[in-house]
């Protein structure tokens, strides 16, 4: 029986809980990091070079400012740098994975729980966090030596180009905000199933990269239209109006937080 109490949890797991295949644990460190490579180097492949193809069909927002045409040197530097430190991300997730006794493996225990559950449950911890990092990267002491670099593209298109160019600083901030919501969900909240981080990460850079195109995707309850799950004009707008819509995924905390602001395809970028 799946406990959602994390002590609970522990007892009832304890005795049938699988642990991760012999063949990924006994993996050394350049392998594992190797892995996290190839991993990351095929996500950014699909970022740039699916995901367009596949939402090509997507009506498009209209230009709001003035868009930044070439990148410089110090622009590529930080592109780079940030691949890199996906690399590093990705090994330190998959270290976790492989490690920690609150993620499961065995495919009996795929259930709504493990999976499902626990995926909502990333998205919502990851964005509470991030929405207040992303806060404070606009304090004005702050703002100019980290977060402006990615405001300079007021009207993103590049998908993850854009998305990835921002300060290396404010990127591992970032990045690293999914491994702590992995610890904390699958330690506080609920078993997690060692596919649902693999789900997590790969569906954020999808949402990551369509937040920083043209394309006019949104994803809304149809229970609750005014709440936007995932808006690409949410983000857009944030770029526009920078001291609003701080959330990644959701604007679920900007709802709650009180900075969140609709979509006004008149509105010009302050």
């Amino acid at each position: 029986r799946i406990c959602w109490c994390s002590n609970m949890a522990t007892t009832s797991f304890r005795g049938f809980q699988q642990e991760a295949p012999d063949i990924l644990t006994s993996l050394s460190m350049p392998a594992r990091f190797c892995i996290g490579i190839g991993i990351v180097q095929l996500g950014f492949f699909v970022y740039k070079e699916v995901v367009p193809r596949v939402f090509a069909g997507a009506d498009r927002l209209r230009h709001r400012g003035k868009h930044l045409d070439e990148f410089g040197a110090l622009d590529w530097t930080y592109i780079t740098t940030n691949k890199a430190l996906t690399w590093v991300m990705v090994y330190h997730t998959l270290t976790l994975l492989l490690s920690s006794p609150h993620i499961v493996w065995a495919p009996g225990q795929l259930s709504m729980g493990t999976t499902l559950g626990a995926l909502i449950a990333l998205f919502v911890v990851y964005d509470f966090f991030y929405s207040l990092i992303h806060r404070v990267l606009h304090v004005r002491g702050i703002y100019g030596h980290i977060h402006k670099h990615h405001h300079r593209q007021v009207v993103p298109t590049r998908g993850s180009l854009d998305a990835i160019n921002v300060h290396p600083i404010e990127y591992l901030l970032g990045e690293y905000t999914h491994v702590l919501s992995l610890f904390l969900v699958s330690t506080f909240v609920c078993r997690v199933h060692a596919a649902t981080p693999v789900i997590f990460l790969a569906l954020g850079g999808v949402a990551a990269a369509l937040n920083h195109t043209r394309f006019d995707v949104r994803l809304r309850l149809p229970f609750a239209p005014k709440w936007p799950v995932f808006d690409v004009r949410a983000h857009d707008t944030h770029h526009c109006i920078p001291n609003s819509n701080y959330g990644q995924y959701t604007m679920l905390w900007d709802w709650v937080m009180g900075t969140y602001k609709e979509y006004d395809a008149g509105r010009k970028a302050s």
